[in-house]
């Protein structure tokens, strides 16, 4: 089984209606088990850690992008970033960090993008190692993605053999079967996502186009078109049994309700605690 955890900026999103003190509270009241950190939110990451801890809560990941390669910094510039960024998951005891691997603007081709990302991984993995924490990238949405399927993933690995992949369910179905994915990765998941799609042939507003030409718009978890359940058994057959995050930004549920109606959902499977 896996235990259940919240990606911070599921609550984030809603700024308006969350402060950051509260997320490890709401998160414990839906059952969640860890919070992943999407960056401090300008608090010093030992306070996150306490707030976590103080409900009965884990850490279960860090998670950043690298603002200044994805507008076309260099490495030097990423890297500069990247070290910070890696401080701050030691201060919180991380025991994964994912970064996000953002299309860097103007780029187009998927190919050069992921050439780019794999030339930066080595470097990225050193300063993991400094920070006693395990490296991770996603599959990230959208069809001008990087990686999205898993032989692009793949790629990532031969690059930087000690990357491991946070696999995101939901973003798995834009570049094909998500449990064909999820067996093809196997025991090189080191952390998941639980993110669920309305999937159409036709846009609709706020939906994002897959490489397989389908739009895919935020839905709750477990109220959506991806695979979520049989892509769980497969990473739990595979020896899987860490944290899965519940991630949503959607605006058919508030926040809170979504991280409670999901974390039902979750336990209700049987493969989630």
């Amino acid at each position: 089984m896996m235990q259940i955890s919240v990606m911070s900026y599921t609550l984030a999103s809603r700024p308006d209606l969350y402060a950051v003190e509260r997320y490890p509270e709401i998160i414990a009241a839906a059952g969640g088990h860890a919070v992943n950190w999407v960056t401090t939110y300008g608090e010093s990451p030992e306070r996150l850690r306490r707030l976590t801890l103080d409900a009965g809560l884990e850490v279960g990941a860090f998670t950043f992008a690298l603002q200044s390669f994805r507008h076309g910094g260099s490495e030097r510039e990423a890297l500069q970033e990247a070290e910070l960024r890696f401080a701050e998951a030691a201060a919180l005891q991380a025991p994964v960090v994912m970064i996000v691997p953002m299309p860097i603007d103007g780029l187009d081709d998927r190919d050069e993008l992921r050439r780019r990302w794999c030339g930066l991984l080595p470097q990225l993995a050193l300063l993991a190692k400094k920070a006693d924490t395990v490296l991770t990238i996603e599959d990230f949405e959208g069809e001008k993605s990087a990686f999205v399927t898993a032989g692009d993933l793949l790629t990532a690995y031969a690059a930087e053999p000690s990357l491991r992949f946070t696999f995101d369910i939901g973003n798995a179905a834009m570049g094909g079967d998500e449990t064909t994915a999820a067996a093809a990765l196997g025991g090189l998941i080191s952390y998941v996502h639980c993110k669920d799609f309305y999937i159409s042939s036709t846009f609709s507003d706020g939906a994002a186009r897959g490489l397989d030409g389908r739009f895919y718009r935020a839905a709750p978890v477990g109220k959506g078109d991806v695979k979520i359940r049989e892509a769980a058994e497969i990473i739990i057959a595979n020896g899987y049994n860490g944290f899965a995050d519940i991630e949503y930004i959607g605006r058919d549920e508030e926040p809170a309700e979504a991280i409670k109606n999901a974390a039902d959902w979750m336990r209700k499977t049987t493969l989630f605690i």
